[in-house]
């Protein structure tokens, strides 16, 4: 159940852009670039449109996941997380070079900045939900770089290790192998 909601979010999500995509080349085959010109901010429209119906939908998968999520075998809460993970990575790749690109026209018109808006904020709560399941799935981990405290105690610790008897030993260990190598023991 729960990775058919997530594979049925993704699919949707590239559905959208499948369909934005479309529009754009039908419009351009079918009226040229005057009509191109009129259409665009329809186009725009309807995308910006979907994609805020798609975050809702995202929120709401999301929460009723979070609400299950205790009763899931371990093992599921971990396909969970990774789907998670590759549907950002999939956003990311795809649409975030969209953005960018649109970013760089210099006629922004209204609709444009309301596609770039919403881009940015599905993939702000793709980011914000993956990470909140990795922290669920993963309670007793805390990744250092995002702490800057942890960060500083974990550089701290580094820098108070001697390592010197370890590089001395494995030195001794090649120098060993390479004697034994070369026939000289």
């Amino acid at each position: 159940m729960t990775s058919f909601s997530i594979d049925n979010q993704e699919h949707e999500l590239n559905k959208v852009i499948g369909d934005f995509d479309a529009s754009i080349k039908k419009t351009k085959l079918y009226f040229g670039l005057v009509g191109y010109k009129i259409a665009m901010p329809f186009i725009l429209g309807k995308f910006s449109i979907q994609l805020r119906l798609q975050r809702s939908d995202l929120n709401r998968t999301v929460k009723s996941l979070l609400v299950d999520l205790e009763k899931f075998e371990e093992r599921d809460k971990m396909e969970l997380e990774l789907d998670f993970l590759h549907m950002y990575e999939d956003y990311s790749d795809t649409v975030l070079p969209l953005a960018k690109t649109l970013k760089k026209k210099s006629d922004k018109s209204f609709f444009l900045n309301l596609v770039i808006n919403q881009i940015e904020k599905l993939h702000a709560e793709l980011k914000y939900s993956s990470e909140k399941i990795t922290s669920l799935v993963y309670p007793n981990t805390i990744d250092p770089a995002t702490n800057k405290e942890l960060f500083k105690e974990l550089i701290d610790c580094y820098k108070s290790v001697d390592l010197s008897d370890w590089k001395q030993e494995d030195r001794v260990n090649f120098n060993s192998k390479e004697t034994v190598k070369h026939g000289i023991l």
